[in-house]
């Protein structure tokens, strides 16, 4: 009952109007601000570390509309997932901001572009994909009902899939030496031994160093991008090159030059950032925060 119920859901708001959607999302949002006690704890710690001079009231609203955001980013998903290239083009209101990825990728040394969890990353990642060619990571859901419906609506402007294994990795790394695109998300916990304890906000977070190193492979410029989701329905993308750190050595050095980059886009709207995820879950003296 479950799988059916979740199949149905996904196709229904597969051809629901986008920004009814995204109504619903902020609704939905607010109910679970509201109702769920670990969403809102875990977003209230990170607040806390983040912003620690900000006043109580500023945190709470950013919290409230983060949730909202969240909510939006799921219930849009479905139609995003639908709408054909042409369209998904139309929504954004400064496609010129991707003339400086574009020079990027003539250089013939690959192309990573990285999309924290801010703003709408699953209009993001159809955008890149619908100007690039591009191999993304992708972690199949918990239910298998779903999963056919989420691969195919990503790989919608032509990306393609690869596991969260050995196997991923290397067709990523395949995609960069033939001057491809690949797409990553930078602000996820790094699973033990495959990351650094680096600097978010000026809090240890423990992050991956892969970007780094799929980067110093061949230089490949680094970029990230954020589609701030505005009102409308509409979509403005931010890109941010990351500077000549990310290629060093040292991993630490490296991933938090990477930290440095995302949290410089979530300040364009923090508002839109997934303050409930656990990114702060693990200290460096080996305790869980969380």
């Amino acid at each position: 009952m479950r799988n059916i119920l979740a199949r149905g859901l996904l196709h229904f708001f597969g051809f629901t109007p986008l920004r009814f959607n995204q109504w619903l999302g902020r609704r939905v949002g607010s109910l679970i601000w509201r109702f769920s006690e670990k969403t809102k704890r875990i977003t209230e710690i990170n607040l806390d570390l983040c912003f620690p001079k900000k006043k109580r009231e500023w945190k709470e609203n950013t919290g409230k509309l983060s949730t909202q955001s969240m909510a939006e980013a799921l219930l849009e998903s479905p139609r995003l997932w639908k709408l054909p290239a042409e369209k998904l083009r139309k929504l954004c209101i400064n496609s010129e901001s991707f003339d400086e990825i574009k020079i990027a990728f003539e250089k013939n040394q690959g192309l990573i572009v990285a999309t924290p969890h801010l703003g709408s990353w699953e209009y993001a990642g159809l955008f890149l994909a619908d100007h690039f060619p591009t191999t993304t990571l992708y972690r199949p859901p918990r239910l298998k009902a779903i999963d056919s419906i989420i691969k195919n609506g990503r790989a919608n402007t032509g990306a393609t899939l690869v596991p969260t294994t050995a196997s991923g990795i290397k067709a990523m790394t395949k995609a960069i030496r033939e001057n491809k695109c690949i797409g990553l998300l930078p602000d996820q916990e790094a699973t033990r031994g495959n990351g650094v304890f680096a600097d978010f906000f000026k809090v240890p977070a423990y992050t991956m160093h892969l970007l780094p190193r799929m980067a110093q492979r061949r230089n490949s410029p680094v970029f990230l991008i954020f589609a701030e989701r505005l009102k409308h329905g509409r979509y403005q993308l931010h890109v941010h090159k990351l500077p000549t750190a990310i290629y060093d050595p040292d991993m630490q050095t490296a991933c938090t030059s990477l930290n440095q980059a995302v949290e410089k886009m979530v300040r364009i709207n923090p508002r839109q950032y997934n303050w409930a995820y656990k990114r702060f879950r693990e200290m460096t003296d080996g305790s869980i925060r969380y």
